[in-house]
């Protein structure tokens, strides 16, 4: 007897970063249908979120190579010289509501530059958003933290977790797992959200990424301690990241 066609589905299991409402950009490289080639090069990074923010690249010169590996899983290799991926016509308000927002990315440096930017977002006027150098590790703000005790990692993989909180009134980083710098938000969440002209980039911003990017997310709400939680459980068995 031929088995039931319900019995050869495959069997759903583990978390789905769609299952925390909110998701507004999600940049999977492990998964080669969102990855557009020319040759080895990549043109374009499609979002898996369903929104549309799809990173891309025209110059075939400046287009990051899909031949990276993070434990096993493809990845996007940026040469540290001129690749990178770009999203322009971002406009924050539709990125994110008034509770906060909330970034992740994996990505492995073998560079040593610490101006790298796996993430990088441009808004007229008002600077960049970006985890790089010593003093611009955090997204969603309009100003620095007031201040960096230590570097960024300048080297191996790395699990970047970085959010704001209106409620709680905090801006926060948390690295492999555990929190790397905190400071009260203010009202730069605000600002930040009412900003328009945006262009958006991973692999560069004052340098370029020497290094492989495997996994983007950004859910536009602000999280609980325990959804980041299950974010970074995700992500770090995905990619065999060891966190705190």
């Amino acid at each position: 007897m031929p088995l039931s066609p319900r019995l050869l589905r495959p069997i759903a299991s583990g978390f789905n970063p769609k299952s925390i409402a909110g998701l507004k950009l999600w940049l999977d490289a492990s998964d080669s249908s969102t990855v557009t080639l020319n040759g080895s090069a990549v043109s374009q990074w499609g979002d898996k979120s369903g929104n549309g923010f799809h990173f891309s690249q025209s110059t075939a010169n400046n287009q990051p190579a899909y031949t990276g590996s993070i434990n096993g899983r493809s990845a996007i290799s940026f040469d540290g010289v001129n690749d990178g991926l770009d999203r322009t016509g971002v406009t924050n308000a539709n990125i994110a509501d008034t509770t906060g927002a909330c970034a992740f990315a994996v990505y492995e440096i073998s560079g040593t530059d610490l101006q790298y930017a796996v993430l990088r977002t441009l808004t007229t006027g008002s600077g960049h958003d970006r985890f790089n150098s010593t003093g611009y590790h955090c997204y969603f703000r309009t100003s620095r933290f007031l201040s960096i005790p230590n570097p960024p990692p300048s080297t191996g993989l790395v699990l970047l977790t970085s959010s704001s909180n209106v409620s709680s009134d905090t801006q926060s980083v948390r690295v492999n797992g555990a929190q790397y710098q905190s400071q009260v938000c203010a009202t730069t969440f605000a600002a930040w959200r009412a900003l328009t002209g945006q262009a958006w980039a991973v692999g560069y911003d004052a340098s370029w990424l020497t290094g492989s990017v495997g996994e983007v997310l950004i859910y536009g709400k602000a999280l609980s301690a325990t959804d980041i939680s299950k974010v970074e459980k995700y992500l770090a068995a995905k990619w065999g990241v060891t966190v705190a």
